[in-house]
């Protein structure tokens, strides 16, 4: 009688748990605005660090119950930065990840929800151009579109945190912000020897990748209410 009972129990809430889950299955895509964040010491001198636009596209999968839910998803992302030195302008450092944010949301109202989980990623290439850097310290020519696969770590992992909102007919949009936590630099040493000088605009210091990005998605199919 009491296995009875207990098997009552766990069949009635498991069927209103599933009662009030919904899964919605859709694509995104927006911008980016991304920068590398660089420790003080190894950074080249004379370098003008800025900001580079891209892009970002993927799908996403959320699954809610009530005010929660978990949102994977599988996106690439175009990121990096951009440069100056006292030679040369329009310089960039571009990264190429295939990212998989696991987004938890809490729904604060109906349709707007806060957002925060971790990022893995991976690289998938990477390009951008050389300084290079005499035995003094000092600037000179620029190699351009080089390979930086070389120069820097495989797999980046972030945090990601923003706030988003489910509008009418299925669309959705999200604002967000990724701060990577680990180096992805190789050379982030003191001692690091770089091929006839030529060095990327990180250099030696500590190399973290930071993102903002503003997305439209599309809910593609819904499970639930």
């Amino acid at each position: 009688m009491k296995r009875n009972f207990f098997l009552t129990l766990f069949f009635f809430s498991t069927t209103v748990m599933f009662a009030q889950l919904r899964a919605d299955f859709g694509v995104k895509g927006g911008m980016n605005i991304s920068g590398l964040a660089l420790s003080s010491g190894g950074k080249l001198v004379g370098l003008t660090y800025n900001v580079r636009s891209g892009f970002h596209i993927g799908g996403y999968a959320s699954i809610r119950i009530k005010k929660f839910a978990v949102q994977p998803e599988l996106v690439y992302s175009a990121q990096g930065q951009n440069f100056t030195t006292p030679f040369y302008s329009n310089l960039n450092s571009k990264l190429n990840y295939l990212n998989v944010p696991i987004m938890l949301k809490y729904y604060l109202l109906k349709g707007l929800s806060l957002q925060a989980g971790p990022q893995f990623g991976l690289l998938l290439g990477a390009k951008g151009d050389l300084i290079q850097v005499n035995n003094g310290g000092n600037i000179g020519q620029t190699l351009m579109n080089q390979d930086l696969k070389p120069y820097l770590n495989d797999i980046d992992l972030s945090v990601g945190m923003g706030i988003g909102i489910d509008l009418p007919a299925g669309i959705n949009l999200t604002m967000r912000y990724n701060l990577g936590i680990t180096d992805n630099n190789k050379n982030s040493i003191s001692n690091a020897v770089f091929p006839n000088g030529r060095q990327p605009s990180f250099s030696t210091a500590k190399t973290q990748n930071q993102v903002f990005q503003f997305s439209l998605g599309y809910r593609l199919h819904k499970i639930g209410k």
